[in-house]
């Protein structure tokens, strides 16, 4: 954990470097088509990709409005250069969701993909109960195992998200562990009294 959290101090560079070559755009299909599918049950009209990164999800969100968040500059310009390419309708930011500054707006819907597994312990909880300030709905695929039997590299964490979606007063619609993969799959539900405070604060 000490060696995490000194690590931290240049995550936000290690992102600026990574994002010129990182592309989930063919990775874990399963991923994209359960979101996918979750999001056409809920049927929203306005959506936010937190850590969009490329855009490998932008293909599924046609005709919904949709915004797109990440920490990483050099991510977002591609994301940019893909929009532009596919003349899509999605409106980017550069926002860290663990941070004091949220883009404008509330959104039917949220949805984050191996993201929240990349930010550390200490400011996991400053992250959700942004996401909550943010959206009804929340769709999240992330990393998860009970229990780690090896050392995850510098910029991986596995959280409970159970928990700590619950504690934000989330209620759980749908959760699947995922036997493929060492993910979670949850969607999760601002409760309706709490959502109708962030609504009208």
């Amino acid at each position: 954990m000490v060696q995490k959290e000194i690590y931290f101090a240049n995550l936000y560079d290690f992102w600026q470097f990574r994002g010129k070559n990182y592309d989930l755009s063919d990775w874990d299909l399963k991923s994209q088509q359960m979101i996918s599918d979750a999001i056409q049950k809920i049927k929203p009209k306005t959506l936010i990709d937190i850590g969009c990164g490329t855009g490998p999800m932008f293909q599924y969100y046609a005709g919904i409005k949709t915004t797109g968040v990440d920490w990483s500059l050099t991510m977002l310009q591609r994301a940019h250069q893909k929009i532009q390419d596919g003349n899509l309708d999605i409106t980017l930011f550069h926002c860290d969701i663990a941070g004091d500054w949220l883009p404008p707006g509330h959104f039917d819907c949220g949805v984050t993909r191996t993201t929240l597994m990349h930010i550390p312990p200490s400011r996991i909880e400053k992250a959700i109960n942004n996401i909550k300030k943010l959206c009804d709905h929340v769709l999240i695929d992330e990393y998860w195992e009970p229990q780690i039997t090896e050392d995850l590299a510098p910029w991986n964490w596995s959280h409970d998200y159970k928990i700590l979606f619950g504690k934000f007063n989330f209620e759980m619609i749908d959760s699947l562990i995922r036997e493929d993969i060492h993910h979670l799959f949850l969607h999760c539900k601002v409760k309706e009294t709490d959502a109708k405070q962030a609504v009208s604060a």
